[in-house]
């Protein structure tokens, strides 16, 4: 007679090992570029994301990425929206995470401003099944509402900040306090952590990628199964 014990044991070890392999097949992603108007947008796609995923960017105030690439400060405030865009980014996609005030700047503060306005998102709840487009703006260029669709804040008006900020320069400032605002530039650079996989312009993956641990965890799989299929036959 058939025993349903080592089916249950077999859906076990497999939903372990896929679980596993999704946390320690992650990487880490490195970009950069720059907008050449404010009301511009970067998107990144995120797939296979793990229990943890960290993004930095480095743009603002400068520091090293998780390339060792040493990133000079002056470019823009960033803003970070993140969608479920699980079958593709549609008007539909959900907003599911958001900062514009997390004061990142790991090699201390922009020494023109003196403010630490990169970002950081730490993100413990995204599903390994599913993907996620990240949406990269700059200050004051929000989400309209919960979905992608909504828009954001300063779609279609430009070089919007010197008259946002009281900047003396044609794009690419930002607000000083009271005093006149700081000329800034428009590049960002951004690191992504903790995903299996990341899409965007200047994509360069850390050393060994996603697959190395992925396909340690299919050789364990593939010698699970062949025991289980002994311990079946014995039967």
């Amino acid at each position: 007679m058939f025993s349903a014990r080592p089916c249950r044991k077999f859906a076990f070890i497999a939903c372990a090992i896929c679980i596993s392999a999704a946390d320690l097949g992650a990487a880490t992603f490195s970009f950069g570029g720059t907008f050449l108007i404010d009301d511009q947008h970067q998107n990144f796609v995120i797939t296979a994301p793990s229990s943890l995923v960290t993004i930095h960017t480095f743009g603002y105030a400068g520091g090293t990425n998780a390339n060792g690439q040493l990133i000079a400060q002056g470019g823009f405030d960033p803003v970070l929206s993140l969608f479920d865009s699980t079958g593709g980014l549609t008007l539909t996609s959900p907003l599911v995470a958001f900062t514009d005030t997390s004061a990142f700047c790991p090699n201390g503060p922009d020494p023109s401003t003196g403010s630490c306005f990169d970002e950081e998102l730490v993100l413990t709840t995204l599903l390994p099944g599913n993907s996620y487009t990240l949406v990269l703006t700059q200050s004051n260029n929000y989400p309209n509402g919960g979905f992608f669709g909504d828009g954001f804040s300063q779609d279609g008006n430009g070089n919007f900040t010197p008259g946002a900020f009281g900047c003396f320069a044609n794009a690419f400032c930002d607000s000083n306090f009271g005093a006149p605002g700081q000329a800034r530039t428009g590049n960002w650079a951004l690191d992504i952590l903790g995903v299996g996989n990341a899409t965007g312009p200047s994509n360069v993956p850390e050393p060994g990628g996603p697959w190395v641990p992925a396909a340690g965890f299919g050789g364990l799989f593939l010698l699970q199964v062949r025991r289980l299929r002994k311990a079946l036959r014995k039967r």
